[in-house]
């Protein structure tokens, strides 16, 4: 009866995953999505980078908006998205007209 006591009692405590081999698993997934996390956040903050460098060197109306966008962007941690944003809205319509 004592041994059932402590199988319970650890299952309470380490949760079931633990005593069923699980935590192994959940440990490989934690890895793997961190790593997914930071290729993306790395990836966003290249990818502002050299839109900040494309705004920099283009001249056309709205430059310094877009430029104050990129900076605070990154820096709020909005890389990616403002990036991408400033990618289709303004580079790509820019690239077009040449």
């Amino acid at each position: 009866m004592e041994s059932n006591a402590k199988t319970l009692f650890g299952a309470l405590i380490l949760g079931a995953g633990s005593i069923l081999g699980i935590s192994a698993l959940g440990g490989l997934l934690t890895t793997i999505l961190f790593a997914l996390i930071l290729i993306l956040t790395l990836g966003g903050l290249v990818f502002d980078v050299f839109m900040i460098i494309d705004c920099l060197n283009r001249d056309f109306e709205d430059r310094t908006i877009w430029l104050v966008i990129l900076i605070f962007g990154g820096l709020m941690g909005l890389a990616l998205p403002v990036a991408a944003v400033y990618y289709f809205a303004v580079k790509k319509k820019l690239d077009s007209k040449k």
